[in-house]
């Protein structure tokens, strides 16, 4: 009987040694982490704006190595010559942009945000094969070498939300990142440096960096945000008066920029968005 019990003992002693083993090895599940960083987050950002950032950073890594390549000709048309065909009003006003800002011989001019600027490669970017109007409004460079995608919503579009912006611009950064299509969008760049930049311009020297930051810039007259953030459908001030977090991103930097609408293209100088930007926005509230 003391052996039976000491052997049984032992035996349930091991089994909880087991159990504590397999416990503490097993990796937190995704919510568990999401917890932990919102308890370690010191900040007054909104809960629900770190957790988004968090799941578009998780999935874009995830999209990122999948490496889809887009097969048509070019990545980087040259579209200084089109526009006067487009149906919508944002279409227009992005062609009216691009095709100001490439007016000079020697190169164009640079897209200005704040002490950012950034090369305009080219606009209504193809990514996606043959999908109908899924295209980048407009494609740019920083001098870091990273792509930042444009996209531009005009102050009556209201069917489209600042959330459903940003993710329609994540979605052709994501076909962008991969390393077939880098490679691709390197090379035409290097031809456009070559047939299209003069020897002065301050991006001679620049190539396309992988390992750089992307962007994603929302960009819309202030009514379009003032009217997104009264939508039933979800506030925008949170997240609009929290974006400097997203900024520090070492995945992708999420970002948001006013312009205005000037004879038939929008403007090319830019202002941030910040929590200073207008009365209301530093309260998550917005003029009604």
């Amino acid at each position: 009987m003391i052996i039976s019990s000491i052997s049984t003992d032992y035996k349930y002693h091991e089994v909880l040694t087991t159990k504590a083993h397999v416990e503490k090895s097993m990796s937190d599940t995704v919510f568990r982490q999401l917890l932990e960083q919102l308890r370690g987050n010191r900040g007054d950002a909104a809960h629900w704006t770190v957790i988004l950032q968090s799941l578009f950073e998780h999935h874009l890594q995830q999209e990122r190595k999948i490496d889809r390549v887009y097969e048509g000709q070019s990545i980087l048309i040259d579209r200084r010559e089109h526009g006067e065909s487009a149906v919508s009003p944002e279409n227009k006003l992005v062609y009216g942009l691009f095709r100001n800002l490439w007016k000079d011989e020697t190169g164009p001019q640079l897209i200005t945000i704040g002490q950012d600027v950034y090369f305009p490669l080219s606009c209504q970017v193809p990514n996606q094969g043959s999908h109908r109007g899924r295209r980048i409004d407009l494609l740019a460079m920083t001098q870091a070498g990273s792509l930042a995608v444009f996209e531009f919503k005009v102050a009556e579009n209201q069917s489209d939300t600042v959330l459903a912006a940003v993710l329609e611009a994540l979605d052709y950064l994501a076909c962008l990142l991969g390393a077939g299509n880098m490679q691709r969008i390197s090379d035409e760049f290097g031809k456009l440096k070559h047939y299209r930049l003069g020897p002065d311009h301050s991006f001679c020297s620049v190539h396309p960096n992988e390992a750089a930051v992307p962007e994603v810039i929302v960009v819309a007259p202030k009514l379009y945000y003032e009217a997104a953030s009264r939508s039933p459908r979800g506030t925008s001030g949170e997240w609009l008066r929290n974006s400097t977090a997203a900024n520090e991103s070492d995945v992708v930097r999420i970002r948001f920029a006013v312009t205005e609408v000037e004879n038939d293209r929008f403007t090319q100088k830019m202002t941030w968005v910040t929590e200073n930007s207008w009365p209301g926005l530093a309260v998550g509230r917005w003029p009604v």
